[in-house]
């Protein structure tokens, strides 16, 4: 089945389905003319309806009654969801296009295409599921996207009499490629069809159950479809989450190799049991002739119940985890800093996330960090949050997603931010004078895309532009200031390179500015690898006084502003090959210290 679906076969209806058929398509696309561009569908949902000959009138009934009765009461009819229609017996066939779901649409619309169902031409015949998926995919609009929740509703008896479990599973695989979840309700299912019906939810991520009386299906209907009834979140810097990111780490070495800036991180678990923490550091610099460069290596750590911890990037002391220079080990460590002549420096960005014993994420939506950057040799230090995301969609400790791929995309997790605000002094601005003392301004901004692959067979740093629109006091707007970020980017900003550089204060023409932050796909500036990414990171501001003698330093997160789905790819540790298989109870369970 690789690249095709399963063979298709037409024949001619009669004229009154044909009729219908034409009066919905042309009603669904009068509602979908009339849906406002604020409300435009992000999420979609396609229900498949089994007419085989072994589903008798009642389970018929059962299925389009439960399937109305979760469009009123589960689905919000705002329009920001469009559901489709597949109905299958020997084969599968689309009766309802993607339609927005709104109280007008669902009376005129989506009720009476459910109702038509009884009387469809394709009542009665074999049972085709691999068809119906099929079906019911291509109309989700393919694989690949990470920008839309994607559902199946799969109703009927489960027993696929016309293609083999071969077939039926490599749909289910192809779903799961498409990051399409598969919800499956058996009606009048025997033992083996429920089972078929429980493997197709439960490979592609979603959920299962059995309905005898058309209430049954508004709580597995819920469950499926929880996300959609429930503004979906946007990673911030103010709250726990299941997933944490330290955007700006950094070590720097004097010419004698000794320590002189570290970055420590802070960890907490806020829950009363224990939890694993994958970590990936992150190595932000380019790849060059002599030093490595855009490397990772990872640690996985134990959070006993309630604990709080830190350690030194430098050191990797007193937690326990590898020390920063791993990445990059010399001798000696890091790479010479082109910005402070004299130093060497190694920084980038570490990812945090909660995961079972088999390394599979997992909601837990109870860690909170933040670093401190502390330099001895100036005797400055700045603070700031970490970006968390929170899990969704499952319960507290259950694995979220498909294990290796985590989505922030409002459904496993949180969707990262589509724009950032900063605001920011003018580089060049003397306004925090005072008392006798010159006091200049810079700021360190660190920017980084939120989607990376840590795999080995990794696919490469992410590379987009970062578009800056900046407005100054006089609410004047400027625009053509721009970076390349790959993989990661830290600069002062009276350093960047763009011409014009609107963050200096001759050309921004007053001391205060604004600017929104946006990773865009820019071949010209970025070259053709360069996509549309969404970005986080950390600014931190950088205070000299007496013309540079001292130096004081701010830090803060910057804020989000929208929503952009993200998505982090990392490879799942696996256990011997006796250890999973008792663990995942084919020779009984054993204690979890066994397996960690």
């Amino acid at each position: 089945m690789a690249g095709r679906g399963p063979a298709v076969y037409l024949r001619d209806g009669g004229a009154a389905m044909a009729g219908l058929r034409r009066r919905l398509l042309c009603l669904a696309a009068v509602v979908c003319g009339l849906v406002p561009a604020a409300l435009a569908a992000s999420r979609e949902v396609v229900f498949a309806l089994d007419l085989s000959g072994s589903i008798s009138e009642a389970e018929m009934q059962l299925e389009i009654n439960g399937l109305k009765n979760t469009v009123s009461q589960v689905i919000p009819r705002d329009g920001s969801v469009r559901v489709g229609i597949v109905v299958y017996s020997d084969r599968a066939r689309v009766l309802l296009p993607l339609t927005p779901v709104t109280a007008s649409s669902t009376a005129s619309i989506i009720h009476p295409a459910l109702d038509s169902v009884a009387t469809h031409e394709y009542r009665w015949g074999a049972t085709n599921i691999t068809d119906a998926l099929f079906k019911s995919r291509t109309l989700l609009g393919g694989p690949g996207s990470i920008t839309t929740a994607d559902y199946i509703i799969l109703v009927g008896d489960g027993e696929d009499t016309r293609t083999s479990p071969d077939q039926v599973f490599d749909e289910c695989q192809a779903c799961l490629n498409a990051g399409v979840r598969v919800c499956a309700i058996a009606v009048g299912a025997t033992p083996a069809g429920a089972a078929q019906l429980r493997m197709v939810a439960e490979h592609t991520g979603g959920e299962f159950g059995e309905a005898a009386q058309f209430s049954d299906f508004d709580p597995i209907c819920a469950d499926c479809l929880g996300i959609i009834a429930t503004p979906r979140g946007r990673m911030d810097t103010s709250r726990k989450g299941s997933l944490l990111v330290y955007s700006n780490v950094e070590v720097r070495w004097d010419a004698g190799g000794n320590v002189i800036q570290d970055t420590f991180l802070e960890l907490t678990n806020d829950y009363p049991d224990s939890v694993a923490v994958q970590l990936y550091f992150l190595n932000g610099d380019a790849p060059s002739a002599i030093e490595p460069g855009w490397n990772k290596l990872d640690n996985v750590i134990y959070l006993t119940q309630d604990e709080a911890t830190y350690w030194s990037a430098a050191s990797g002391l007193p937690k326990g985890v590898s020390p920063w220079s791993a990445l990059d080990p010399g001798p000696p460590p890091g790479r010479p800093d082109v910005d402070v002549p004299g130093t060497r420096v190694l920084r980038g960005v570490v990812y945090a996330w909660a995961v079972d014993r088999f390394n599979g994420q997992i909601r837990w939506n109870h860690l909170s960090g933040k670093a401190m950057i502390v330099n001895y040799q100036d005797t400055s230090a700045a603070e700031y949050p970490v970006w968390a995301a929170q899990a969704m969609g499952v319960e507290h400790g259950a694995r979220v997603g498909l294990g290796g791929v985590l989505r922030l995309n409002g459904l496993d997790y949180e969707q990262a931010p589509d724009q950032l605000i900063l605001d920011f002094v003018a580089s060049g601005s003397v306004a925090f004078s005072g008392g006798g003392a010159l006091v200049g301004v810079d700021t360190d901004l660190t920017l980084h895309p939120v989607s990376v692959d840590f795999r080995q067979e990794t696919a490469g740093p992410v590379l987009t532009k970062a578009r800056f629109d900046i407005w100054n006091e006089n609410e004047v707007r400027f625009s053509n200031t721009e970076v390349c970020v790959n993989c990661w980017h830290q600069q002062l900003l009276s350093a960047y390179a763009s011409i014009p550089n609107h963050f200096l204060l001759g050309n921004l023409q007053t001391n205060k500015g604004k600017a929104r932050i946006d990773g865009i796909a820019s071949q010209a500036v970025c070259g053709p690898q360069s996509i549309n990414a969404a970005l986080i990171g950390v600014a931190v501001r950088e205070l000299g006084f007496d013309g540079g003698q001292r130096r004081g330093l701010t830090a803060e997160a910057l804020v989000g502003a929208g929503d952009e789905a993200a998505q982090i790819l990392y490879d799942v540790l696996t256990g011997p090959s006796e250890v999973r298989e008792r663990a995942i109870g084919f020779e009984g369970e054993i204690p979890a210290e066994k397996i960690r």
